[in-house]
């Protein structure tokens, strides 16, 4: 739910079950990717065994439902990016498509924009033109859709379906044949190259108009396979987004703790310099008392040696005074 919660996030919008079961999909796929290539990686079953049970389970449920995800190919991001690119060659040809038809249709849309404007109940053939012109609108969609111009790997959808029976009784009175629709376009094509000038006026009506047809439009069309593979390349870009910003926090984490690591080392050193220092004072101290001792010593020994001499020498002197005085 978290990752649904955060993908909704994103997006900006509700989702669907069939993108919650391609979103499942998706993640499933990756994760068995990434999976794979951390086990050959590391080169240990006993660390993935725990997710090897999980894995096993989960292909169990998905095999007793009948129901197999989807993988994504080793080769996925070029063919992906080749699609993407193919998909935006085709949107930008049925642009191209449509903004001819728009631009052919001009100067029927200018003939009958008074008819537009005084009944909407029942629009003319100029006012069904002007809406087949608007590139955004449902009619354009259902033209194109008719003439087969969608891109091939695109199926017709359910609701565009519905859409064009729901608009079949006002449109098969109007636009003919596709032969009969197809000469109406070469003619207004040659009648806009002589009428420039119509085009704006045409596209004013039409912006006047638009927002509230294309967004009825976009409320009946559902989600193509492009938008499908475009949501799958957001998720693919959110998780590895997400996986790179761990993978910083995890080395700026390793980071700060080499860092509290070499600090303590550098304060443990500090200690010991510190006891080492410690010691060697006391050490001085001890020779410093040891030096005054012995020279307290030597000035004992050498005042105790002259006073001797003194003693000794008296004596002497008295001894000799005694023995003259005798004889």
């Amino acid at each position: 739910m978290t990752v649904i919660a955060n993908v909704k996030e994103a997006i900006s919008r509700e989702l669907t079950l069939r993108g919650v079961k391609d979103r499942i999909d998706l993640l499933i796929g990756y994760w068995r990717q990434q999976d794979a290539r951390n086990l050959k990686k590391s080169g240990t079953e006993e660390q993935y065994s725990e997710k090897e049970q999980i894995l096993q389970d989960l292909s169990d449920y998905a095999r007793a439902i009948n129901y197999e995800p989807r993988i994504i190919p080793r080769s996925g991001g070029s063919v992906q990016n080749r699609k993407r690119q193919a998909a935006t060659d085709r949107t930008t040809s049925v642009k191209r498509s449509v903004m001819d038809t728009r631009a052919g249709s001009t100067t029927l849309v200018q003939a009958a924009e008074g008819d537009c404007s005084a009944s909407v109940a029942a629009p003319s053939q100029s006012c069904v033109l002007g809406e087949i012109a608007e590139p955004e609108s449902p009619a354009a969609r259902l033209l194109l859709s008719t003439i087969g111009q969608n891109p091939p790997d695109t199926p017709p959808p359910a609701d565009t379906a519905a859409y064009g029976e729901a608009e079949q009784p006002e449109t098969d009175g109007r636009e003919g044949s596709p032969s009969t629709g197809g000469l109406q376009q070469q003619q207004q094509q040659q009648q806009q190259h002589h009428d420039p000038a119509g085009q704006s006026h045409q596209q004013t009506s039409g912006s006047a108009r638009g927002p509230h047809q294309s967004s009825a439009g976009r409320q009946l069309l559902p989600v193509t396979t492009t938008g499908i593979r475009g949501l799958q390349n957001l998720g693919l870009q959110l998780l590895t987004m997400r996986e790179a910003n761990e993978y910083e926090l995890r080395q700026r984490e390793i980071q700060n703790e080499k860092e509290k690591i070499a600090i303590e080392k550098q304060k443990a050193d500090n200690e010991t310099r510190r006891t080492a220092l410690e010691e060697r004072k006391l050490d001085l101290e001890e020779r410093k008392h040891q030096l005054e001792v012995s020279r307290h010593e030597r000035d004992n020994e050498k005042l105790l040696d002259s006073i001797q001499k003194m003693f000794n020498a008296q004596r002497n002197e008295m001894l000799e005074f005694l023995n003259g005085n005798h004889t």
